[in-house]
């Protein structure tokens, strides 16, 4: 269609359904209370719609359309009279009841098969609106001809269409609606295809009902009525040429309002990071706010989309073949912002409920909680994501079977991962060390630094870090030497060969007496015993235990009764051995023995 056409069609028409949904739920503003028009005192916009079959259907969409046409040009042709700016109360109303009666014949349509995310008051409207200026185009066969339930049912058939096109209406045979006749969901995918195949060629004219739902249609679908509530209409009628210049079947001024939200939304959403980044670093300043501040960007996400979203549909009302796909865009990133803010939600959550319990941040009790919530969220986002697929209009058993298969890809590909994952839940769970506890790992030895959700950090005597995989933990025994209660001291006291008996026994008892009056030693359970004589020396067996609270105190007090140990010896005048070895030779093999036979 040309632009100049459509412009004067807007013109001309707009005593048709201008203002079908012009009064998108707004109020008079008078403020005066709203009296019901005498002219919809014959129709009822609570009147069900009459699904009985093909014919009653059909029926009721010309007697619905026709009640709402003469509604609405009544009350419009009152305000073009006048000289007012906006409608009057009693306009409004009118406009309004006009509004709902249009809701109600939109239940001629299986509209509820549609994927619920594209669907809206203003999408049902505009359908009903096409299947409307469609049906007007056709030659449609009389209303006394077209079949009624009993002919289709003793013919075995559950559905019709007007003869010699894809238009379908068909009997449903289960949901709330069972037993109703109704415009099926495919063809309601498909009227705005089928609506501008059927344009008239050349310089055809449409005429009669077929002209003005085709000029109410189009007046509906390009001109700015959702700004009519904000904007007068008559200001809205007069816009300039190049804002009224058509592409992709959507007018210019559309487009720029389009581009003009959308930098608004990316530059809050900018600005809502900024402030979210340096929420997030104000630790010192506010500890119990700086984890929340993560959830400020998805939080602003979602709101931004939801603003675009009700903006497109309900202001700028964006017709075929944009809505669709730019309404299924917004729904997805409405979901995923969903998914972000449940994620987001839990890791805030789970680090003010570790500030709160005063808990080490990398201590398995805190690394417990965020795994615990971190769950949580996975299963709520897996319903989000569920849900959002289901209203995109993918079946929920393909969604789940899809998750289903990519779970096991994952699980295949990421086996090791999923180990690790799964080793750090048990050891979270058991506890078998903390954070600060000196363990053992197979060859591996340290200090536990840092207990992750993929493997633990070990700081080692010798001060490297060392990574364990969670999976190898569980495989492994750990020896925890931080858990112990006392810690034993075992060693040989090497005493020198020519230590007399005696001086050897005073020796033995002088540090049974040291270990048993030292305050940090368990009584009772050491030994001081001469065990075995050695290769160079006489081997005094020292085993006793430390009641130390950690690996630092004990090596304080090893020192101290090691230190007291010598002290001893040195009083007693007992000395420790050094390897030696004594090599004797037989006197026949005596070296000068050897060299003389050698001259000989």
């Amino acid at each position: 269609m040309r632009e100049s056409e459509l412009v004067t069609r807007r013109r001309l028409f707009l005593s048709g359904l201008l203002s079908l949904f012009l009064a998108w739920g707004i109020a008079p503003l008078s403020g005066a209370t709203p009296a019901s028009p005498s002219s919809a005192a014959s129709f009822s916009p609570m009147k069900p719609v009459n699904t009985a079959g093909p014919r009653e259907t059909i029926a009721d969409l010309y007697e619905r359309t026709e009640e709402i046409q003469r509604l609405l040009s009544k009350t419009l042709d009152a305000y073009l009279a006048s000289d007012r700016l906006y409608p009057s109360s009693e306009e409004y109303r009118a406009m309004t009841l006009g509004r709902e009666m249009a809701q109600t014949a939109a239940h001629l349509m299986d509209v509820d098969s549609l994927p619920q995310a594209t669907r809206s008051l203003e999408f049902d409207a505009r359908m009903l609106l096409t299947l409307r200026a469609l049906i007007a185009r056709l030659e449609m066969p009389p209303l006394e001809s077209i079949p009624g339930e009993e002919v289709l049912v003793a013919m075995d058939k559950d559905r019709w269409r007007i003869p010699g096109t894809m238009i379908e209406i068909r009997r449903m045979g289960e949901g709330p609606r069972e037993g109703e006749w109704l415009f099926t969901a495919s063809t309601i995918r498909r009227l705005p295809e089928w609506y501008e195949q059927l344009e008239p060629s050349g310089g055809e004219q449409l005429r009669g009902p077929a002209a003005i739902s085709d000029k109410v249609l189009n007046l509906y679908t390009y001109a700015p009525l959702g700004l009519a509530p904000v904007i007068p209409l008559r200001w809205l009628l007069a816009l300039p040429a190049p804002l009224e210049a058509i592409w992709l079947n959507q007018p210019a001024w559309r487009w720029l309002a389009l581009a003009v939200l959308t930098i608004i939304g990316l530059t809050a959403l900018r600005l809502v990071r900024r402030v979210s980044e340096t929420l997030s670093k104000t630790k010192k300043i506010a500890p119990t706010l700086a984890p929340w501040g993560s959830l400020m960007t998805p939080v602003a996400l979602a709101l931004i989309v939801l603003v675009l979203h009700t903006t497109t549909t309900e202001v700028l009302r964006f017709s075929a073949p944009v809505y669709v796909p730019l309404i299924s865009f917004y729904s997805l990133l409405s979901y995923i912002a969903m998914v972000w803010v449940t994620w987001s939600a839990a890791q805030a959550i789970a680090e003010t409920i570790i500030g709160s319990g005063r808990l080490n941040t990398r201590s398995i009790d805190g690394q417990l909680v965020r795994l615990t919530l971190r769950l949580i969220a996975v299963f709520v986002a897996l319903g989000i994501i569920i849900e959002g697929a289901s209203r995109l209009g993918l079946p929920a058993y393909s969604v789940l079977t899809g998750l289903g298969i990519g779970g096991v890809a994952v699980a295949l590909a990421a086996r090791e991962s999923l180990a690790n994952v799964m080793g750090a839940f048990i050891v979270m769970i058991e506890k078998p060390f903390r954070v600060g506890h000196w363990i053992r790992v197979g060859d591996i030895e340290g200090t536990v630094e840092d207990i992750g959700f993929r493997s633990m950090r070990l700081r080692t005597f010798y001060d490297s870090l060392v990574t364990v995989p969670s999976s190898t933990i569980l495989e492994s025994t750990v020896d925890n030497m931080g858990e112990r209660r006392y810690r034993q001291v075992k060693t040989t006291l090497a005493l020198s060969y020519d230590t007399p008996p005696a001086r050897l026994s005073q020796f033995i008892e002088a540090v049974r007496g040291l270990i048993e009056t030292h305050p940090a030693t368990l009584k009772g359970t050491y030994h001081v015993v001469l065990h075995d004589f050695g290769e160079s020396s006489l081997d005094v067996l020292l085993s006793f235990f430390l009641d130390v609270p950690d690996r630092s105190t004990e090596l304080q007090q090893r020192e101290d009764i090691l230190m007291r140990i010598l002290e001893c010896a040195d009083r007693l005048g007992v000395s420790f051995a050094f390897p030696t070895r004594l090599i004797r030779f037989a006197e026949e093999d005596r070296p000068a023995d050897h060299a003389a036979a050698r001259a000989g």
